[in-house]
């Protein structure tokens, strides 16, 4: 295994708090892997499509699992703005041990887990948190005792609305915002957004944390391995 990291376990050690998945549980599932024969090089990215190429001559087989590591971007957002973190960055940095200052008042973007899971370490860490989630509550795509646990920490939830733009001053963020009608398309991950004409309303933030998914990384391959958008295409 090629691990770009200093230590393995991908998602499960970056991304998931250790409250929702304890590191000795995690670490202990990494030992019975090495115990197995299975060898972990740490701290080995794959950098660029001529390392690619050169693991397929000297392996049997490659097994491309690097997840998704690229991060969605809101349009209404300037994340060059000291203040907007993505959400999968405080985690890491959480989960590391080194969360980063947000202020007192923080606004994480999104509805899926990733962003509850960002939602509650900031509340843990002594912040003021809203939630706003671009689905209903019973749409949001977090598991619903997710959603009940946040709320139960204290988190303030907004749900079916949209940020439509950010202004930044003294204070901190002015976040525009709209409420909305969320309809899910036929296919999964598409859907319709209809602004509710006389709803809008304003949040107030020291940091925003917008947490709405991510793609995978298919850049370092090059053209070396068939692709269909940002996935790779397994029949070709």
């Amino acid at each position: 295994v090629y691990e770009a990291s200093a230590e393995p376990g991908g998602l499960m050690r970056h991304g998931i708090p250790s409250y929702r998945l304890g590191r000795e549980v995690l670490d202990a599932e990494i030992a019975r892997l090495i115990a197995l024969g299975v060898q972990i090089r740490c701290n080995e990215p794959l950098a660029d499509a001529a390392q690619f190429a050169r693991l397929r001559e000297t392996h049997d087989a490659v097994f491309v699992a690097t997840g998704a590591a690229r991060i969605k971007r809101l349009p209404a957002l300037d994340y060059r703005l000291p203040g907007v973190m993505d959400g999968a960055a405080y985690l890491a940095a959480s989960n590391a041990g080194a969360p980063p200052s947000l202020g007192p008042n923080v606004v994480v973007i999104g509805g899926g887990s990733a962003a509850m899971d960002a939602a509650r370490s900031a509340r843990r860490a002594g912040h003021a948190v809203t939630v706003l989630a671009l689905e209903s509550r019973a749409q949001m795509p977090a598991q619903p005792d997710e959603v009940d646990e946040a709320l139960e920490e204290g988190i303030a939830l907004v749900d079916g609305a949209m940020l439509e733009a950010l202004q930044a001053d003294a204070q901190g963020f002015e976040l525009r915002c709209t409420h909305v009608r969320f309809t899910p398309a036929a296919t999964r991950g598409e859907f319709r957004v209809e602004p509710i004409e006389g709803s809008g309303f304003t949040l107030r933030a020291d940091t925003v944390l917008p947490s709405i998914g991510q793609d995978p990384d298919l850049a370092p391959y090059g053209d070396a391995l068939p692709r269909c958008g940002a996935l790779l295409d397994a029949d070709a």
